[in-house]
Parts: structure tokens; C-alpha cells; sequence
């Protein structure tokens, strides 16, 4: 096993890509009835709405959840859209952080400690990579991951 690659979580970005279809949909069947003598208020507010949230949530979700992270023999990298965004060594992860969520269990790697921050603090730092656990994910870092970081 040289490189194994993965998905941060792919149900999110597919799940808002669906709201924002539904969305879009939604907004075409309603905008006859939008050209009528209402006030500009309703129409700026059911855009807004049906359009510019979904959109926005779809692109967060994208940037967040989509990008592909890969466990080698030196550390563990995250690309977006074949980009590398970041790269940590394994001699530089400080600690393998697990936080359990509603949907699932995270994993971070980190070059800090994370102990006593929230999943969104961790999540914003620039110094840690994550992905949500799963059995092959767990079976990649036993195979990676050096003995200190197997606790």
C-alpha cells in the first residue's frame, strides 16, 4: 500500500447540491405568481431564500466535505480539485483527535493540541487535517500511522 485516497464526507455536498436543485426548481415554479403587484420585499426575500442560501450552503458543503485526503508513507494530504491545500508529515501530527458528532465520528490530525476545542474550532484551524472514521480509514492509519499516535 503506497497512497490511499478518501473523501472527507460526500453526503453532504451531494445533499445540498440536491437543495440547491430543489431550490432552483422550486423558484422557476413560483416566479409567475412573484410578477404580480407584490412588494419588492417578497421577491428580494423568496430569491434570497430559494437561491442564495442553497447556494451558499452547497459551496461551503463543497470546500469542506468534497476534498480528498491521502495517507501515504510520509504523512497525510488534502486536495481539492487535484490542489494540494495542505500537507502534514507524520513525524508532525502532534495527535490523532477522535470527536463524535450526531452524523459520525471525526478524526483530526493535528500539529496542536486540540483538547478542550469544538469540532468547529477545530475544523477552522489551518494546522490539522480531518475525515470522518470509518473501518478502512481506521485500517489505513494502523498501516501509516507511527506507534506513538496508536493509543
Amino acid at each position: 500500500m503506497k497512497k490511499v485516497k478518501f473523501r472527507i464526507l460526500i453526503y453532504v455536498p451531494v445533499f445540498t447540491f440536491s437543495l440547491l436543485l430543489i431550490s432552483v426548481f422550486t423558484l422557476i415554479l413560483i416566479s409567475p405568481y412573484l410578477n404580480n403587484d407584490e412588494s419588492i420585499a417578497v421577491k428580494i426575500a423568496s430569491v434570497f431564500s430559494l437561491t442564495i442560501i442553497p447556494l451558499t450552503l452547497f459551496m461551503y458543503s463543497f470546500f469542506t466535505m468534497w476534498p480528498s485526503v491521502e495517507f501515504s508513507v510520509n504523512g497525510i494530504e488534502k486536495t481539492l480539485l487535484g490542489k494540494k491545500q495542505r500537507f502534514i508529515s507524520w513525524d508532525d501530527v502532534y495527535e490523532i483527535k477522535r470527536i463524535k458528532t450526531g452524523i459520525a465520528e471525526w478524526l483530526f490530525f493535528s500539529k496542536v493540541s486540540l483538547e478542550g476545542k469544538s469540532i468547529d474550532k477545530c475544523r477552522n484551524r489551518k494546522d490539522n487535517i480531518f475525515i470522518v472514521s470509518t473501518k478502512e480509514i481506521e485500517e489505513v492509519i494502523e498501516h501509516f500511522a507511527p506507534n506513538r499516535l496508536l493509543k
